[in-house]
């Protein structure tokens, strides 16, 4: 909770800045033990690398294309939250993204908070066979 709370302020910060100084790059959604998920795309199948991600805690997906041909990687998942998509030197920010292509050899990094627990689902809209998931568990104190 403390992590979306820290997070809220740097957006209004970021827009803040955006009003005084003009156009300048967003916040990063990343902090100290950032959760991160490997998903490599291998033989035409999501191959996933990492554990379940917290909700309410910043995390990366890192896509890596193996495979010789591009690749889709969407959810609805990504319409319902803030997301940075970086890939090529290039970010993208924002709610509402469908989802991404990679290119054979390419790499992208999405950098979202989970809002809540469930299970985080995902397709390539080229080739909608390949389907993955990604678990959000609430790890309780013991």
């Amino acid at each position: 909770m403390q992590m979306t709370r820290r997070y809220q302020i740097l957006l209004a910060l970021w827009v803040a800045s955006f009003f005084i100084f003009g156009d300048v790059h967003p916040p990063t959604i990343q902090a100290e033990g950032e959760n991160r998920v490997e998903v490599a795309i291998r033989n035409f199948a999501y191959e996933v690398q990492g554990s379940a991600l917290p909700p309410g805690a910043p995390a990366t997906l890192i896509l890596r294309n193996t495979d010789k041909v591009e690749h889709g990687f969407i959810s609805l998942f990504f319409q319902e939250i803030d997301v940075q998509v970086e890939s090529g030197g290039a970010t993208t920010f924002g709610r509402g993204i469908k989802g991404v292509h990679i290119a054979p050899g390419g790499e992208v990094q999405i950098r979202f908070i989970p809002p809540r627990p469930g299970r985080f689902t995902f397709t390539c809209d080229l080739h909608p066979q390949m389907k993955g998931e990604v678990l959000l568990l609430s790890v309780g104190a013991a």
